[in-house]
C-alpha cells in the first residue's frame, strides 16, 4: 500500500478533460405570411442570423479551428463554414427559405 501511495506522489496524474463543442442551439423562423408557392417566397426573420460553433476544453477558452462545416440530413448535406478569428465556426442564413429548414451538425478540424 505504501509503495503505490509512494508511486503517486512521484508520478503525479495530469486529467485533461476532452475538447468539447460550443454553439447556438436553434434559430427559428418566426413566420410572417405562411403563403408560400413557386412565385410567393416564404416571409419572415431568423431568431439570430446565423449557426455558430466552437471548440472548448473548459468552456471558456475557444480553441483553433482549421477547418469547419454544417452537415444536414437532406440535400444539399454539407455546407462550408466561415471561420472568425480563427476559433468561432459560421453558416450564415440568407434570405428566409423553406430549405433552411431542419437539423445541423457542426464538424470541426
Amino acid at each position: 500500500m505504501f509503495l503505490v501511495g509512494l508511486l503517486f506522489s512521484l508520478f503525479p496524474v495530469v486529467l485533461c478533460k476532452p475538447p468539447f463543442a460550443q454553439g447556438n442551439l436553434a434559430v427559428i423562423l418566426n413566420v410572417s405570411e405562411g403563403i408560400v408557392s413557386p412565385h410567393h417566397g416564404i416571409k419572415g426573420e431568423f431568431s439570430q442570423q446565423s449557426l455558430w460553433c466552437q471548440a472548448t476544453e473548459d468552456g471558456e477558452t475557444a480553441l483553433e479551428l482549421h477547418n469547419a462545416s454544417f452537415q444536414r440530413t437532406y440535400f444539399p448535406h454539407r455546407h462550408e463554414a466561415e471561420i472568425d478569428n480563427g476559433n468561432r465556426a459560421y453558416f450564415k442564413f440568407g434570405k428566409p427559405s423553406t430549405r433552411d429548414i431542419g437539423k445541423y451538425k457542426c464538424d470541426m478540424i
